[in-house]
């Protein structure tokens, strides 16, 4: 950590990005590496790129700590490597639930990044089309055959 902060401080011993662009910046060098190690148009691997966002789970913790802001940009890493391949369909949802399930980014965290709509970077209409962000009890499945709230008779 302390070589990674002196190269991040120009090599002069002393911080002079904050910790949200540190955070953001290693985040976007990492996922963007667990993306190249596994995916490519011809052989998509969406496990190899879970295994490798977990193998990385510690340094990614380390980077981006347990602030909500920097878990945003841990976010907008993911969002941003995925634009980088074309955010094939599948990549960044798979990659938010390993992120997630590892502990590197909460889920209010997911709720702040979906509702922030002034980081310019690019993709993120379709990125939010594309992922539900991970709640606490988000993967619990719907049924289909449920009445909705609506449709159910006032109570009296």
């Amino acid at each position: 950590p302390f070589y990674a902060t002196f190269l991040w401080g120009g090599g002069r011993g002393h911080l002079h990005k904050s910790q949200e662009e540190y955070a953001r910046a290693v985040s976007e060098v990492l996922l963007g590496r667990c993306i190249a190690k596994n995916w490519s148009e011809s052989k998509p691997n969406l496990e190899g790129v879970e295994r490798s966002v977990t193998a990385l789970a510690e340094a990614l913790r380390t980077a981006v700590g347990d602030d909500i802001r920097t878990e945003m940009q841990c976010a907008f890493a993911a969002q941003k490597a995925c634009h980088d391949v074309g955010l094939p369909n599948g990549l960044l949802q798979k990659i938010f639930r390993t992120l997630y399930n590892v502990d590197v980014v909460s889920a209010e965290a997911f709720e702040e990044w979906r509702e922030d709509i002034s980081d310019p970077t690019e993709g993120k209409r379709i990125a939010l089309y594309q992922v539900r962000a991970p709640k606490h009890k988000a993967d619990k499945p719907q049924v289909k055959d449920a009445p909705s709230v609506a449709s159910q008779p006032p109570q009296r």
